[in-house]
């Protein structure tokens, strides 16, 4: 069975048996491969509008890294789903935070909100678990319906998790097994139960790695496999009512839709403006002028075009409404020229310069360029 299949496998089961996919530079069994789980909720979605996961494990484990990659699964399969990433603020004003999100096809990942677990009292945090219960029918108000929603819930401690919200999350990922998790295991895995035997297992497996420099050794079909921790594969353990798999993933099974932290390829500015310069000459000039003017770079145009141009925004377009194709009519009065009705552009030429642009790349965490963004305000201010 290929990956392909595998991602679009839903009816018969998936068994330690199942025949091996390939999983980066390794060949595993589908049961401990994360298409698996993301096959689970895309099946409990699909029949509810709702299904919910939940992720426990000590800083550093993993966390959301695995929640990533599910994320990533479902929507190799389901494009449509919009990812939204929030964060213990939002799970403490949780009305409101859902209130403002778009009513599409969603995955919602609240990022540990161990603080708020913490800080809300017992009838608050109650409240607010009750409410991420009944997202569904917040989603599907009016009657509209088949607007489905995924929430993924991370936090520390597994004993964090409110009763009712683990009596309709099926699925619970387990980063590690500490002392809580030994505590609480009849909880999380009914006895005699094929989950008791697999978490047992992942116990093992996670005292083995924490004692053996990293390392971890796990059985996957018929073949048992030594693994370095993050060369490529962390394990976890996910438990679903009686029945559980160890899983393997990577940090790596993850594509710039679903990652928290986005990242860009990086062009040296120097290249930019030679390439730019060279292929649309004067004019490409004024549209990078206009492009940077966007990003807030306000320095860029003469400092009372800026100020007009703030004018504009905030006393004009702001406040009033107008007809804008008149308005380009009287610009272009003003400069004696008409109106263009088409844009033309250099197919070859663009190509091209696509390619070469690529080729001078290097991708980089696109938090480290907002850096530099967020001297907008800054610059505003001077000129004003």
């Amino acid at each position: 069975m290929r990956l392909q299949e595998l991602q679009t496998y839903e009816y018969a089961p998936i068994t330690k048996t199942s025949p091996p996919v390939p999983y980066f530079d390794h060949t595993i069994s589908p049961w401990n491969h994360p298409t698996t789980i993301a096959n689970d909720l895309l099946r409990e979605v699909k029949h509810y509008q709702f299904s919910g996961m939940s992720f426990t494990g000590a800083m550093g484990q993993g966390k959301s890294t695995f929640a990533t990659v599910i994320a990533h699964h479902i929507h190799n399969q389901r494009s449509d789903f919009n990812i939204i990433w929030a964060d213990d603020n939002d799970f403490a004003h949780i009305k409101r935070f859902v209130s403002e999100i778009p009513k599409v096809p969603s995955i919602v990942i609240f990022d540990d909100v161990t603080s708020s677990l913490k800080e809300l009292g017992a009838t608050a945090m109650a409240t607010n678990f009750k409410y991420l219960t009944q997202i569904r029918h917040i989603f599907n108000e009016g009657g509209m319906g088949g607007v489905p929603v995924i929430c993924f819930i991370i936090f520390h401690y597994s004993l964090d998790l409110e009763k009712r919200y683990r009596n309709i999350v099926r699925n619970n990922a387990y980063m590690g097994f500490s002392n809580t998790e030994r505590s609480n295991i009849d909880v999380i895995a009914p006895k005699d139960s094929q989950a008791r035997m697999e978490i047992l297992k992942f116990s093992r497996i996670y005292h083995d790695m924490n004692a053996s420099s990293e390392t971890f050794s796990l059985r996957t079909g018929n073949t048992k496999q030594d693994f370095l921790l993050d060369e490529p594969f962390r394990p976890c353990c996910v438990v679903r009512e009686t029945e559980a798999h160890v899983i393997l993933f990577s940090k790596h099974d993850i594509c710039n839709t679903c990652a928290k932290k986005k990242t860009l390829d990086y062009l040296p500015a120097e290249e930019i403006f030679a390439k730019i310069k060279k292929a649309y000459d004067n004019s490409g000039i004024q549209a990078l002028k206009l492009a940077l003017w966007r990003r807030g770079y306000t320095n860029v145009i003469p400092a009372h075009a800026a100020v007009a141009s703030d004018f504009i925004e905030d006393s004009i377009f702001g406040k009033y409404t107008t007809d804008c194709d008149k308005l380009v009519e009287c610009i272009y009065k003003e400069m004696h020229k008409h109106v263009p009705t088409r844009l033309y552009h250099k197919r070859k030429q663009e190509d091209e310069l696509r390619e070469e642009l690529k080729l001078s790349s290097i991708k980089v965490e696109q938090s480290s360029q907002l850096i530099k963004m967020n001297k907008t305000e800054e610059t505003t201010e001077e000129i004003g």
